[in-house]
């Protein structure tokens, strides 16, 4: 098993229980020196032609309906995501919610607001462009709810050209009057 992780685990109270909402790992690396892509194995001929099989019979999964939690929660992603690309700390301050935390694709936990501003805002990555698809919001709550969606970036990271990478984005968002605020952030590589 690939090792050391970051793992976090977002926990709901359900009466008198701790449920688990959310739980991810992502391994720790070095921006500057990401590990190598696994090369996946060709399959023989034979399974190509078995793999075909299988896979025409499955059908494609259903795209979720669009729902007013998601639409928000995504339309307030966005806004986080554009505010990051600009680098821009007031609107970041603006977007989150009173303390936040944050893990990254290379694993690395920011503890506070304040970490999380600085390297979002500092010169580590420098994301010229963005896409964001596939968010589905659950509500944990009337006040919380996460929102998982995939991510596209183009530009660099540590030093190396990032164009096309994508990340599978956790995040959990606080109702604050009608606005969703940006509390947690897990970020996975593809």
């Amino acid at each position: 098993m690939p090792s050391p992780v970051r793992a976090a685990t977002v926990w709901v109270r359900n009466g008198g229980r701790w449920q688990p909402a959310f739980h991810g790992e992502n391994l720790i690396v070095d921006p500057k020196a990401p590990p190598a892509a696994d090369k996946k194995e060709e399959p023989k001929k034979d399974d190509k032609a078995e793999a075909n099989t299988n896979t025409a019979a499955a059908p494609a999964p259903a795209k979720p309906a669009a729902d007013p939690i998601t639409d928000a929660m995504m339309a307030a992603e966005r806004s986080v995501w554009e505010a990051r690309k600009n680098k821009d700390a007031k609107k970041i301050e603006d977007l989150t919610a009173k303390e936040i935390t944050f893990v990254n694709i290379f694993g690395t936990y920011f503890a506070n607001k304040a970490e999380a501003i600085k390297d979002w805002t500092g010169a580590t990555c420098d994301v010229t462009s963005f896409t964001l698809t596939d968010g589905v919001g659950t509500s944990v709550s009337p006040t919380v709810g996460i929102l998982t969606l995939t991510g596209s970036v183009n530009g660099t990271c540590g030093g190396k050209d990032i164009s096309g990478q994508k990340i599978y984005g956790n995040s959990v968002y606080v109702k604050d009057g009608d606005a969703w605020k940006w509390v947690f952030g897990f970020n996975s590589p593809s």
